[in-house]
C-alpha cells in the first residue's frame, strides 16, 4: 500500500523526535502542533493535518480520506 509522501515526512519527524520510542500514540497531537493546513476538497474545507490521520493501537496510522481529497496548503 503506497503511503502519502506528507505523511511519512512527519512520521520521519515525529520517530526522529521521539529518541527510539515506536508509539504513534502522540503522533495526532504533534501533527496539530505542526500546523500543517489543508483542505478536502469534497467538503472545501480547511482543516489541520491532524484531523484526517486516524491512529488505532498506538502502531497503525491512516488516512481517513483519500489523498486525492487532499490538497495542502503550503506556507
Amino acid at each position: 500500500m503506497p503511503i502519502l509522501l506528507k505523511l511519512f515526512r512527519r512520521l520521519v519527524d515525529y520517530f526522529t523526535l521521539g529518541a527510539g520510542n515506536a508509539s504513534l500514540d502522540g503522533f495526532r497531537d504533534f501533527l496539530a502542533n505542526r500546523g500543517d493546513r489543508l483542505i478536502i476538497i469534497p467538503d472545501t474545507h480547511v482543516t489541520g493535518f491532524d484531523t484526517v490521520v486516524e491512529v488505532t493501537g498506538g502502531r497503525t496510522v491512516r488516512l481517513t480520506h483519500p489523498p486525492e481529497d487532499l490538497v495542502f496548503i503550503e506556507a
